[in-house]
């Protein structure tokens, strides 16, 4: 396995309107992830397609109920072939219980693409210098006081991936595990039907401590490209800066001036373990 890091400093930074939904995504949207899905619908079938927001690997898999029997299951970023009818999709993290409940079409001849009901959080753990450790927390939804398990911090020179949380909209809080939600050392974060939310959470390695909770850029978000080898991701971070003189002539001079950062890694995956 091979890494890289690169630093590029000062670069102009582009600043446009605020996006929600799939543009959070680190995966392409729906429609275009449904667009590259080789299956064709053979007669007398239709097809369920649920989106990913981060990778098909990374999510939890999703369960197709005819009345309350499961008879599919499979990953986001994929379809199922299903006979025509009504059917009951079951989405996200934790418990059988806590996970979200739909009923979904399909029609004989016809995709039915979903569009996400429920929330993504991922969550990179990581120390002051910014690098990757793993480290374990617990996550609580604020208004049933509910705990929805364990996150893990990974460690990317092994090729790890941070799972990602699919949750019901609403305030969540990360804490230290054994801590209760009630405690005041917790970090809280808002999710949104349909949007994709990061954070980095910052351990004190000396004893463990969360110390900080914050978007992985200032100015945009955490971007990640992946194939069958190669992972890399982009941050991107940059403050402005205005400073006025006066000239010769006495009149007052402003400058605004812009800079930005944006700190890559690249991790090779090879065959060797």
């Amino acid at each position: 396995m091979y890494k890289l890091l690169y630093i590029l400093i000062a670069l102009p930074l582009l600043v446009g309107p605020a996006r929600g939904d799939s543009y959070t995504w680190i995966a392409p949207p729906g429609r275009g992830q449904l667009e590259q899905d080789p299956t064709l619908i053979p007669k007398g079938k239709g097809f369920l397609f649920v989106p990913t927001m981060t990778g098909s690997l990374n999510e939890p898999s999703f369960l197709v109920l005819q009345g309350s029997k499961p008879i599919r299951e499979a990953s986001p970023g994929t379809g199922v072939l299903l006979s025509p009818g009504s059917y009951k999709l079951l989405v996200g993290s934790g418990t059988d219980l806590q996970m979200m409940l739909r009923t979904v079409p399909v029609q004989e001849g016809m995709t039915t693409l979903v569009k996400p009901f429920w929330a993504g959080l991922v969550i990179n753990v990581m120390s002051e210098n910014r690098a990757s450790i793993n480290e374990s927390y617990e996550l609580y939804r604020e208004s049933s006081q509910e705990n929805y398990g364990l996150g893990f911090g990974v460690e990317e020179e092994r090729g790890e991936a941070v799972k990602t949380w699919l949750l019901p909209p609403g305030v969540y809080s990360v804490v230290r595990v054994g801590d209760n939600v009630s405690t005041t050392r917790k970090f809280s974060v808002r999710l949104e039907p349909g949007e994709l939310v990061q954070r980095n959470l910052v351990v004190d390695t000396s004893d463990n401590t969360f110390i900080g909770f914050y978007p992985p850029a200032q100015y945009g978000l955490l971007a990640q490209v992946a194939d069958s080898r190669w992972k890399t991701s982009f941050q991107l971070s940059g403050s402005p800066r205005l400073s006025t003189s006066q000239n010769t002539t006495g009149a007052d001079r402003s400058v605004l001036s812009l800079s930005a950062e944006i700190i890559g890694s690249s991790v090779y995956n090879t065959d060797r373990h």
